[in-house]
């Protein structure tokens, strides 16, 4: 699916190198999973692990092409607590906020945020300005990468329902153009799709919904479908939430 959406904030990374002279350098497959070429940046990682696996920077990348939710949970989750002064660390912690925000879980998402703020305050995510620059955040959707292939109709005519209470929270995005891509994906899939900004800790967020429908049931079957033919970590939510 998605959005999933995501392209790296090259000046701000490649300003880190220097300090962080010991880390592998990854940008050359940030860069690959930033085009798409998801396949030659996994080829790069298994490179990488045969000599550096325990190299933070290489776990980052190793987490970025993690597709599973929870899986890459853990994986961000062990960079930032074993590595916090490492390049990727509050990236880490941000993909671990952005994690629990996606999935409605608010209170939880706001003690990253304030881990973040207070262990990172010069961190690139904590600075709204530099919304418009690419993140890390901004290729993938919260957790997952997105594979560039057209989308497969799904006969469920979600979107002509009269009375709609739920609806599927898709994908959560720093940048409008990438949230935009995905909702253009599932349009041209035959889904009625919307998007919503939220202001969450001083940064928009593009969340996109897809479908209507009258009963949770029925939103859960489509989401069941969303989640595995998209590799997803999408979520049943009420209409108007």
């Amino acid at each position: 699916m998605r959005t999933i959406l995501i392209s790296v904030l090259f000046l701000f990374l490649m300003c880190l190198i220097p300090a962080y002279a010991q880390e592998a350098n990854i940008t050359p497959y940030l860069r690959q999973i930033e085009s798409g070429q998801i396949e030659s940046a996994r080829q790069g990682l298994e490179k990488l692990k045969k000599s550096n696996a325990k190299d933070p920077s290489v776990m980052f990348l190793d987490a970025m092409l993690t597709q599973e939710g929870k899986e890459a949970l853990t994986k961000y989750t062990e960079i930032y607590q074993k590595y916090p002064k490492s390049r990727y660390a509050d990236a880490s912690l941000y993909w671990v906020y952005s994690y629990y925000y996606s999935l409605g879980s608010y209170s939880k998402a706001s003690g990253y945020m304030a881990e973040l703020k207070k262990n990172y305050p010069k961190s690139q995510f904590l600075t709204p300005e530099k919304k418009n620059m690419s993140s890390v955040k901004d290729d993938t959707n919260v957790t997952a990468i997105v594979e560039k292939k057209p989308l497969e109709k799904k006969i469920v005519n979600s979107g002509t329902k009269n009375v709609s209470k739920f609806t599927i929270q898709a994908g959560a995005f720093l940048q409008e153009e990438n949230a935009a891509r995905l909702m253009d994906s599932f349009r041209e899939a035959g889904y009625f799709t919307e998007m919503k900004k939220k202001d969450v800790a001083g940064s928009t967020l593009n969340i996109i919904n897809v479908g209507k429908f009258e009963t949770e049931e029925e939103a859960r079957k489509t989401l069941d479908f969303i989640n595995t033919r998209y590799k997803l970590n999408g979520r049943v939510i009420r209409a108007g939430q």
